[in-house]
């Protein structure tokens, strides 16, 4: 089965072309995760579903202007997700550390060991619980559950009886909005 006839039984809303899609790409999303970010990475079910999802809808929608093979044009998309993974991540490294346990945590002496860092450390956590108390109840769940909890969005997803892109957009969006709300009261002080 050729490129156009997957495409266009696609649009035309058959069956059986997602699975002829999904066959068809499979190989090659999973090679160009792999390359980029190893074997087996702690995202990397996610991020194969992501990039299905944005091949799907970008030969439904029309966006795949059919000038490529539909591997190649996977390829594309896929590296695209992978580059901003790996930017998100080092954008994460610069604010948390998800390689330290609870329990090495726990060992670490307390950071109030002062008046004034006990204050402010009360004050933070005050503008967190107030930012997340102000946006919508499914994004602050979702992102305790990811940021604070530690819970993959496949398992957050199950949880809440969402897609992973579902539960992935709501972790998105509750982190941008908690941290503009946070940013305000910076600026409102």
């Amino acid at each position: 089965m050729n490129n156009d006839q997957i495409c266009d039984a696609l649009v035309a809303g058959k069956p059986w072309a997602g699975n002829a899609l999904y066959a068809c790409v499979e190989s090659t999303i999973g090679a160009v995760l792999f390359r980029r970010l190893g074997y087996r990475d702690d995202e990397f079910d996610d991020l194969m579903q992501q990039a299905r999802e944005k091949v799907f809808a970008s030969v439904v929608s029309g966006q795949f202007a059919r000038r490529c093979t539909l591997k190649i044009w996977a390829a594309r998309i896929t590296e695209r997700i992978a580059v901003d993974a790996v930017r998100h991540r080092a954008r994460e490294r610069t604010f948390v550390d998800r390689s330290v346990s609870t329990n090495q945590l726990a060992a670490f002496p307390s950071v109030a060991d002062t008046p004034e860092r006990s204050i402010e450390l009360h004050r933070r956590l005050g503008a967190l619980r107030g930012a997340l108390a102000a946006i919508k109840r499914e994004r602050a769940e979702v992102l305790i559950l990811h940021d604070l909890r530690g819970h993959n969005l496949i398992d957050i997803a199950k949880l809440k009886g969402v897609s992973v892109a579902a539960a992935q957009s709501r972790l998105f969006r509750g982190r941008r909005e908690v941290a503009e709300r946070i940013r305000k009261l910076r600026w409102e002080k």
